[in-house]
């Protein structure tokens, strides 16, 4: 008996293939259940002397019909022979090759199947002709090295499995159970020769015939499968007609490009697990009726939800199968595995279930598994919906979209600033001058805290606080490697009149709220630096913002702050709809909605940043040197310390106050409840919606400032520059902000039209 009918012997063994007649030179295999299985702990020995009889290439031989007719593959081969392309080169432009040809799926893997084994026949060949020409070499030597190349052994002798440092287990400690130990031994048969096993499965009859052959792949190794490639397969390719433009005379065409299909759907997923699952039960027969169970616990998870949420059901399958693997060490049916991706992917309070960022942070270099295919999947999710709406697809039957408060139960603790000995050169500037350096904050701290007292995250709340009553740290190093200890960039004052007039007023109303520092003139003190600023306009008309520039230079603040690790999130226009429309439904016939908006007033400059940190922020103007004690505009991390603040005030106002579900963008506030008696705001002098109020009475205990004529409400409101509307339950773009687009868009093509007659 040669290696290959061994191999296939013991397939007959194992997974249940049975040899049955077929044409002379040919076998097949069908499933059947042997009359005797091994031992499952027994080892099988490598087979004696033998030829591997395969097709094998040399320059002399012939290849098999299927590959002799495609002169680009032999000339691989041949590329391959002489050294002159590696072996994953050879095998990816091979590929490719194939996957341009017009044949069908099952020719083409077959094309595929005879190519690899030319190659590796190459390999073979080679090998024979070196031990056919070492000194001294005979038929042992070339026994041995033939075994030890098809079977993994060395001559020094076999490892028992007990000698593994992993395969020890502590006393009381329970091993594989009979179906993980016999999809253990099943692997290891299928991967002593893979490419057999896979042309011997998919040969056999009974064998699912649409599931692709990469796939079967990934069944045979113990690996998950791509359900994606799966619903592809089961569906037919149909010709994509051209593209065709032209432009004068000149006719453009561009092929069609057939779009790819994806598991997105509860029906999408029925579809390729069946077929999975079917293809597992194949190779795998013992996990029949884990599969089957799999599939009713799976279909009682999307019953639970939802469409909208049936994206979250799918990710938790894909991330369940990915730890399950091939079912050797642990089951889909698993309870701890289950219970785990279950609170971190399906609970709105799971570590990932606000993977991805929604305040649109491209800076994160460094997620987990999970959050990676969470963004992955609902990007696939998104670019299905029709574009023009943006995003803003609701299913008001599933669960509510969760918001910056429901974030506060998993946010990290903000950091505290490093620890310098007093010979540092920013500590003795800081304890020489306290004139320069305080912390600054109109927030009743001792109020906040007192609030928050039961809140579940009690090392988020705690950093938060003492950030107010100690100043916050932005994330950086004190001592950046490579950067000086002091740098100036300050730079000459703007022209522009109206401008220049706003930094020195803005200068005087800082100094006045003790946020900017008395000035001092000549060079900046050991351990500072001084950024540029700026006046930039607000979208009010005469309107200006002061910006610190802390990204200039090479050596800038921003460079010392590391970027996001994890976004810290934002309340948008799509969690407000989720909400206008669950509203909706619950609106009786003489009912209906209004909407609120309350905005803080000088938001960032409401916090301190910490003693360290403030000899960083020095800004000149008129050649006069002021400390900023403050939060300041232009910092990278600036945005994520104002939203840990401020998603505390919204628990604060939701759980405490009983504000309905607020909503939070930075300094803006929002929501939408059920028209009914205005209550008179002292402070506004007006009658306000019910929610709004209980918002701004807790503002005024905390002490946080805001601007009357930002304090708005109505049936029809413009919130995050779009214009919502809550009788017809449409968002739109404002008028004035249409007419700007219009006169831009005309603008750009009387532009490119004088551009194309030049």
């Amino acid at each position: 008996m040669n290696h290959e009918d061994e191999t296939e012997a013991n397939f007959a063994e194992i997974s249940g293939f049975a040899m049955v007649p077929g044409p002379p030179g040919r076998r097949s295999a069908s499933p059947h259940t042997p009359a005797a299985r091994r031992d499952a702990g027994s080892r099988r020995q490598p087979p004696p002397s033998s030829q591997i009889q395969r097709t094998e290439y040399s320059g002399s031989q012939p290849l098999r019909r299927g590959i002799d007719i495609h002169p680009p593959l032999l000339d691989q081969v041949e590329a391959y022979s002489r050294g002159e392309a590696s072996y994953a080169r050879a095998l990816n432009r091979g590929g490719a090759y194939i996957e341009r040809q017009e044949l069908l799926d099952s020719q083409k893997d077959q094309l595929f199947i005879e190519y690899s084994e030319a190659i590796d026949g190459t390999d073979r060949r080679k090998e024979e002709v070196r031990l056919h020409g070492r000194e001294g070499g005979g038929d042992a030597q070339r026994e041995e090295a033939t075994d030890r190349q098809n079977w993994g052994e060395v001559e020094r002798g076999t490892v028992k499995d007990e000698k593994w440092p992993w395969s020890r287990t502590e006393e009381g400690v329970s091993g594989p159970n009979p179906n993980q130990q016999a999809t253990h031994d099943i692997l290891e048969l299928f991967n002593e020769d893979l490419n057999l096993a896979e042309r011997r499965v998919r040969a056999a009859p009974g064998s699912p015939k649409n599931f692709p052959a990469s796939e079967w792949r990934n069944v045979l190794r113990g690996r998950a499968v791509d359900l994606n490639r799966v619903l592809a397969s089961q569906y037919i390719s149909r010709p994509v007609p051209e593209n065709v433009a032209r432009l004068g005379d000149l006719e453009i065409r561009i092929p069609g490009k057939e779009k790819i299909k994806r598991v997105e759907t509860s029906s999408d997923w029925i579809i390729a697990w069946g077929a999975t699952a079917e293809a597992t039960a194949f190779a795998f027969p013992h996990r029949q009726t884990e599969l089957t169970q799999y599939t009713n616990y799976m279909l009682q998870k999307f019953r639970r939800r939802g469409s909208a949420h049936h994206a979250r059901v799918i990710l938790f399958d894909e991330a369940l199968r990915e730890a399950v693997g091939g079912g050797e060490n642990c089951s889909l049916l698993d309870p701890e595995l289950r219970e785990n991706f279950t609170e971190s992917i399906l609970h709105p309070d799971g570590v990932d279930y606000h993977a991805t960022s929604r305040s649109g942070e491209r800076d994160a270099k460094k997620r987990d598994m999970d959050s990676r295919a969470v963004e992955r999947l609902e990007l696939r999710t998104r670019g299905a919906k029709p574009k023009y709406l943006r995003y803003n697809r609701w299913d008001a039957k599933g669960d509510p979209i969760p918001g910056v408060v429901e974030w506060t139960n998993e946010a990290k603790a903000l950091p505290r600033p490093p620890v310098a000995g007093p010979e540092h050169e920013v500590m003795r500037t800081v304890q020489g001058r306290p004139d320069l350096f305080q912390i600054i904050t109109p927030i009743n701290v001792s109020l906040l805290s007192e609030l928050l007292n039961d809140h579940p995250n009690r090392a988020f709340v705690d950093s938060v606080c003492e950030g107010l009553r100690a100043g916050f740290w932005p994330w950086a190093e004190l001592d950046t490697p490579g950067f000086p200890s002091t740098n100036d960039q300050a730079q000459t004052p703007t022209t522009n009149v109206e401008k220049e007039n706003f930094l020195r007023e803005q200068r005087d109303h800082e100094m006045d709220k003790g946020r900017f520092s008395k000035g001092f003139k000549g060079d900046l003190l050991p351990g500072m630096y001084c950024m540029p600023i700026f006046a930039v306009p607000k979208p009010e008309p005469g309107a200006f913002r002061l910006v610190t520039h802390q990204s200039y230079g090479d050596h800038s603040l921003n460079a010392m702050t590391p970027p996001h690790e994890r976004s810290f999130p934002m309340d948008n226009l799509t969690r407000l709809g989720d909400q206008l429309l669950r509203t909706h439904r619950e609106l009786k016939s003489n009912e209906s909605m209004v909407l609120w908006k309350s905005d803080v007033s000088e938001a960032y400059r409401l916090l301190p940043m910490a003693l360290l940190w403030q000899p960083k922020q020095i800004n000149t103007i008129d050649g006069i040197r002021h400390v900023d004690r403050c939060l300041a505009f232009g910092g990278r991390r600036s945005g994520d310390i104002f939203i840990s603040f401020m998603s505390l005030v919204l628990w604060v106002a939701e759980h405490k106050r009983q504000v309905s579900k607020p909503n939070g963008f930075i300094d803006d506030t929002f929501g939408v409840q059920v028209h009914g008696p205005e209550i008179f705001f002292e402070p506004l002098k007006k009658d306000i919606p019910l929610h709004q109020f209980r918002m701004l009475s807790l503002w005024e205990e905390l002490r946080i400032p805001y601007k009357p004529h930002k304090q708005v409400h109505g049936q029809t409101l413009t919130i995050l520059g779009i214009e919502v509307n809550a009788i017809n339950l449409t968002f739109t773009l404002p008028s004035d902000k249409k007419e700007e687009l219009l006169k831009e868009i005309k603008r750009f093509i009387l532009k490119c039209y004088d551009d194309y007659r030049v």
